[in-house]
């Protein structure tokens, strides 16, 4: 689901890119925290992509998925607090 490319290099020198198989092009948009005074992502730039997801996992935070350069999979963490911007990607229904 990764874009072909933007990503950075993992940290042994490998391509943090991926193979966009499916058209998704997920791109490294990092997070940013309400509490950077910066208007720039504060977090993991070139590294990370975030997306809010609408499951949460029963105490009120919501879960987010998760990209990393360095990952080949989608990962799941529930983020607690909604003080961070993070991506939002909306698929429409056929």
């Amino acid at each position: 689901l990764k874009s072909l490319s933007g990503w950075a290099n993992d940290s042994a020198g490998h391509s943090g890119s991926g193979t966009d198989v499916f058209g998704f092009r997920v791109l490294p948009a990092s997070k940013k925290s309400w509490s950077s005074s910066s208007g720039e992502p504060d977090f993991g730039i070139g590294q990370y992509a975030y997306f809010w997801s609408t499951t949460n996992d029963g105490s009120g935070n919501a879960y987010t998925r998760f990209f990393r350069n360095s990952f080949t999979t989608i990962n799941r963490y529930p983020m607690a607090s909604a003080a961070y911007s993070i991506s939002v990607r909306c698929l429409k229904d056929y």
